[in-house]
């Protein structure tokens, strides 16, 4: 992994010796870029100071670079003599997050039998629940393809988000950047956010572009989801002090989104609400917003309808079938109007956020049922919060913290394996070397024959006319006539993932034309007739896209031996 903390080391003071004062305020504003800095220059001063080695060890576990350097920190804590047991904790959400599930449930054990009262909003409890759960997913692993989107999409810098139309042909995401609009850092020590977009062109996603000023400013802009054909995007916007929260819609119109609409649901502190997302057919609303129940401080999920005046009405909270004790949030309506999509640190959830789908029903109000964690390696035991589904539901986008990343949160894309791919159709015509079609070489072959042929049908009928009984004829006939030649154009293809052959394909005697029906791979296809040398094509690659135009020609030249 490319670790570049670099781009973040400007502290909000220049050479200054490290304070104390300073590491605390960068923890209580969640700043561990500047808190690491600072923790790590008090611990070179005070090496014997475990508060200052928790700090370190803090950091690196928020930080989303190598969260498993936090464990040696608290490692070396622990072993002491006189250790703080509530660090326990601390070690095995690290042993959790960097997979090391064994240790991290001795780690939640032994905080438990320390006796300290529990605290977090997330349970040791509960965290030995997740590991559970992340046993019986890490054993039973879905069919998944995950791939970086590459140093055209993603930087060393946090790249999160991802959003795409139906097509997979458009995306937006978020991006923390030195390169943002007032180039910003906010009080957590990143840059604030801008929303940016590329397109898939030429089997790539295009060069990487931001919004203009209508959408992006110097302040925080964040993308909530984008609509199915991309006739709008959801933007979540912040002032830097945090006073002024804002939900907008923006509509395209020609190229460009533009025309902001604010939302606004009734009986809502539209500040309140951290995410949302509107249905497929714009009559409905799914946000997440602090539960109403009493003596819970966690978020769950609403819904309200679309009135007949255009406005929001009251908001109802799902029951306790999607709403439980923790954070439910990122609602998501899929392209596939029956499946929605959200984020729950509940249910039986891995480590932090999972992503769950289920089906979703609309009459009078929304149903939703059949939730069901979308799977291992995909949710992983650290937060997993958003995804984006094509049409087909076969190919997705997410984002997170995984090995070859660029720096920071990268952007992933995803192909269920068990979801139908599409097929691509390659064809076309066989010529020889002259690029003359090889009927028209058949037929002058055959013309021949009919002229070697000829004398043996003079003779066969002399024979026949001679003679009362026709077996003698026959028999000549038989023996001498030169039979046509048949076009016998074989056609092999090997999947070189396996190295097996796939499919009976043929080349058409009317018109030497071919077909050829493969999955997404890699395949090597070899023509051959008799008489000719064989045309290879030895890297034919069907990209796992979902492409509109699955159709490719390719003419066929075979040369004369």
């Amino acid at each position: 992994m490319i670790v570049s903390i670099l781009s973040y080391a400007q502290t909000f003071r220049e050479e200054h010796k490290p304070d104390k004062v300073f590491a605390k305020y960068c923890l209580r504003y969640h700043n561990y870029y500047d808190g690491l800095n600072e923790f790590e220059g008090l611990l070179k001063l005070h090496s014997k100071d475990d508060y200052y080695r928790w700090g370190v060890g803090y950091c690196h576990l928020q930080l989303n670079i190598d969260k498993s350097k936090a464990i040696p920190y608290f490692e070396a804590i622990i072993n002491k003599d006189d250790a703080d047991p509530s660090v326990y904790y601390d070690l095995g959400d690290a042993y959790l997050q960097t997979n090391n599930l064994e240790k991290a449930e001795e780690a939640f054990l032994n905080y438990i039998k320390s006796g300290i009262k529990d605290e977090h909003l997330i349970s040791a409890k509960r965290q030995l629940q997740m590991i559970n759960n992340a046993k019986q997913a890490f054993n039973n692993p879905i069919k998944v393809k995950i791939t970086n989107a590459g140093v055209k999409v993603n930087t060393e810098f946090p790249d999160f988000s991802p959003y795409i139309n139906s097509t997979e042909k458009f995306m937006i995401f978020s991006r923390q950047a030195s390169t943002n609009a007032g180039r910003y850092r906010h009080e957590d020590g990143y840059y604030t956010s801008d929303v940016y977009y590329t397109n898939f062109k030429f089997g790539k996603w295009s060069k990487v572009r931001s919004f203009s000023s209508v959408i992006n400013s110097p302040a925080i802009e964040k993308n909530g989801y984008l609509s199915k054909n991309a006739s709008y995007l959801y933007v979540y916007k912040e002032d830097l002090m945090g006073k002024q929260k804002k939900h907008i819609i923006y509509n395209k119109r020609g190229r460009s989104y533009a025309y902001p609409i604010e939302l606004k649901i009734d009986g809502m502190n539209m500040q309140d609400i951290k995410s949302l997302s509107i249905s497929n057919d714009g009559k409905w609303i799914v946000f997440s917003a602090p539960s109403k129940s009493n003596n819970r401080e966690n978020l769950d999920l609403y819904y309200c309808r679309l009135k007949s005046n255009g406005f929001w009405g009251d908001p109802t909270a799902f029951d306790s079938t999607v709403n439980t004790i923790y954070n439910e949030s990122f609602p998501y309506f899929t392209p596939n109007k029956n499946t929605f999509v959200f984020a729950s640190q509940g249910h039986n959830s891995i480590g932090g956020y999972d992503l769950f789908t289920s089906n979703i029903i609309a009459d009078s109000s929304l149903h939703i049922s059949n939730i069901t964690n979308i799977g291992y390696p995909v949710n992983t035991c650290m937060d997993d919060k958003t995804i984006s589904f094509a049409a087909n539901n076969r190919y997705a986008y997410i984002s997170g913290l995984r090995d070859g990343g660029h720096g920071d949160l990268d952007i992933y894309r995803v192909v269920f394996e068990e979801e139908a791919a599409l097929m691509t159709v390659i064809h076309g015509n066989v010529f020889n070397q002259n690029e003359f079609s090889m009927m028209d070489i058949l037929k002058a072959e055959n013309d021949h024959i009919d002229t070697l042929n000829f004398p043996i049908n003079k003779k066969y009928k002399r024979l026949l006319h001679r003679s009362k009984d026709s077996t003698v004829a026959q028999e000549y006939l038989k023996n001498n006539l030169i039979p046509y030649n048949k076009l016998d154009i074989n056609i092999n293809v090997i999947d070189k993932n396996n190295n097996k052959a796939v499919g009976n394909f043929i080349v058409k005697e009317r018109d030497a034309s071919y077909s050829i029906i493969l999955n997404p791979g890699e395949y090597r296809i070899t023509f051959s007739r008799k008489g000719y040398g064989k045309a290879v094509f030895d890297n034919i690659i069907i990209e796992d896209f979902n492409l509109r135009n699955r159709n490719m020609e390719m003419n066929v030249l075979l040369e004369n031996i």
